[in-house]
């Protein structure tokens, strides 16, 4: 009875009731909903590299230090081969854009380099394509002969797109799959990389289903066997994220997907532990057209997005991460404290309520975080329990992992004072670091509250 009066309740105040979808496994390998989650682009086929190993672990340190040591999970494009989207379905080569100075074997440099990724508590692994196969590929013949393609009724080969200069094939998951073709490479990628299974993660790109008319297979057949090989990955320990979702029966199946289009009702359907990711730039509620043929299929994937995104908390930094960035620090600082770090802030806890007015958007979650978008100028304000978290361009974060870290931003510079979360009321005097200088700090503790002053894009990481 008590059960149904409270959901009564919150059916009231708008919210629908509704089992929360469960993981297919037992557990994740790897977490993502409290992690900085991004890709860094290493070099396109035919082009020269945008982001060498060297920089991709420069990265690494760099968001280590200014998150205070948050997790990361880190996945390179354009490592095998000729770089991104050369000579699928194979991976049995590490391309020569992955020497380094750890090693001039490219093979050996990238082992090292998920060896030293672990240092600073980051998963360094791998973006991979499990859809198209080129005709320069070493297996294309082994495929070709194997009949491991998508057909049209005419027994033609299913084309896909255009990469590179090249022309892509699509490989049918249900035949590569039924024939033992997608275990093998599985297998030979993990017997070459065994540190893949350490960090518990591949990302597998546009992993969607293709239906084969020749032999009456349906692209729903092709959805069930792509589940199958997710199922064969986590056998050997590793989780698959993805670039989206195809259907929404798949909530459950991957972790974290990169580019997620969840709608508000979805938000509060699904636990941010289940499935997290989302890239807004893919988002069609924020496209200047919605109708607009090129961008419309995205919009449902799985749906349309939600209105004002940085209410919610994805679980990506909404984009690639890449050498470049090396140059703009303060540019960097920005960028994680606007997604990845706010958002693993948010996905403490689960939203569990949404409404929106005339003026204001806002999300609550179930440990008293309120997050309000002010919507004439998306001005956004985030409370905890009523103590002020981020107003605008400046916040205090208290984030979910060790050591009692805090991390403050101003995105335009500030003089302002923050009440400390419970935890550190009590404390006297902070210490620590103010990025991307690398001074160190000490701010004294007054009634459990702490001046930050800040230059333009900075940040500081403080513990007591």
């Amino acid at each position: 009875m008590k059960r149904l009066i409270i959901a009564l309740a919150l059916a009231a105040a708008g919210l629908q009731i509704q089992a929360a979808p469960r993981m297919r496994y037992d557990r994740w390998f790897n977490h993502y909903h409290d992690s900085v989650v991004y890709k860094t682009f290493m070099k396109s086929k035919g082009a020269a590299p945008d982001t060498t190993l060297d920089q991709a672990l420069a990265l690494i340190r760099r968001i280590h230090d200014y998150s205070g040591g948050l997790h990361q999970v880190v996945y390179l494009v354009g490592w095998q081969f000729d770089g991104h989207d050369s000579k699928y379905p194979d991976w049995s080569e590490v391309g020569p854009q992955c020497r380094s100075s750890l090693s001039d074997d490219p093979l050996t440099s990238l082992r090292l380099a998920m060896q030293e990724a672990r240092k600073y508590n980051a998963d360094l692994s791998l973006h991979v394509n499990m859809n198209d196969a080129y005709t320069n590929a070493p297996s294309w013949k082994t495929y070709e002969a194997n009949d491991l393609f998508c057909r049209h009724k005419d027994g033609g080969i299913v084309r896909g797109g255009q990469w590179g200069g090249e022309w892509s094939y699509r490989i049918s998951h249900v035949k590569e799959f039924r024939k033992g073709f997608a275990q093998k490479r599985i297998l030979g990628l993990l017997e070459m990389l065994p540190d893949l299974k350490r960090s518990g993660t591949i990302h597998i790109d546009a992993l969607f289903g293709q239906k084969s008319d020749y032999e009456g297979v349906s692209a729903l057949d092709d959805f069930r066997a792509i589940v199958d090989i997710v199922d064969f990955w986590h056998a050997q320990g590793v989780d698959v994220t993805t670039e989206f979702l195809g259907r929404r029966d798949q909530v459950g199946v991957f972790p974290m997907c990169y580019h997620l289009n969840m709608d508000e009702q979805m938000h509060l359907e699904i636990p941010p532990e289940v499935l997290c990711g989302g890239d807004d730039a893919w988002n069609t509620r924020h496209g200047s057209d919605y109708y607009d043929n090129r961008r419309a299929w995205m919009g449902v994937v799985p749906t349309p997005g939600s209105a004002y995104e940085e209410a919610w908390g994805v679980g990506s930094t909404r984009g690639d991460l890449n050498g470049g960035l090396l140059r703009d620090p303060h540019g960097l600082v920005a960028r994680l404290f606007r997604t990845a770090f706010l958002f693993c802030y948010y996905n403490r806890s689960r939203a569990v309520r949404h409404w929106a007015d005339a003026e204001h958007y806002v999300v609550e979650r179930a440990d008293g975080v309120v997050a309000d978008v002010r919507k004439a100028d998306r001005h956004l304000t985030v409370t905890d329990n009523g103590r002020l978290v981020l107003d605008g361009g400046d916040c205090l974060l208290d984030l979910p992992h060790g050591g009692g870290t805090l991390l403050a931003f101003s995105e335009k510079g500030c003089d302002r004072v923050f009440t400390l979360p419970k935890a550190h009321a009590d404390a006297k005097l902070l210490k620590g670091t103010r990025w991307p200088e690398g001074t160190a700090v000490e701010l004294s503790v007054v009634d459990g509250q702490v001046k930050v002053v800040l230059p333009a894009r900075s940040s500081l990481t403080l513990r007591r």
